[in-house]
């Protein structure tokens, strides 16, 4: 579609200006909230926790950040403990944005 159209790709998550406007979200928090703790945020592919994290402490580096995924779906998880990404193979969970593999 983008080589007949001319039209720029753009990946759902794992892209610099998508991870910026996830980020937006947690301005809008922040506006209507005031000070918080902690954020606990989805991750799927990673970009909506990544733009919260970096938002989030850019504005109060004391807030805390926490991901958040189902067990069934816990690739972001298992990549932490194992020092490397680990693609998701098999996920199983009803919350659909969490079915994608960690970018």
């Amino acid at each position: 579609m983008a080589t007949e159209t001319g039209a720029s790709p753009v990946h759902p998550y794992d892209d610099a200006d998508v991870i910026a406007g996830q980020g937006t979200a947690v301005l809008e928090l922040l506006e209507q909230a005031g000070r918080l703790d902690a954020i606990v945020a989805p991750v799927g592919g990673g970009g909506l926790v990544s733009g919260v994290a970096i938002a989030a402490t850019g504005i109060d580096p004391r807030i805390r950040i926490f991901a958040a995924e189902p067990a069934g779906a816990d690739d972001a998880a298992r990549s932490k403990q194992a020092g490397r990404l680990v693609p998701q193979t098999d996920p199983r969970t009803i919350a659909d944005g969490l079915l994608t593999s960690l970018g």
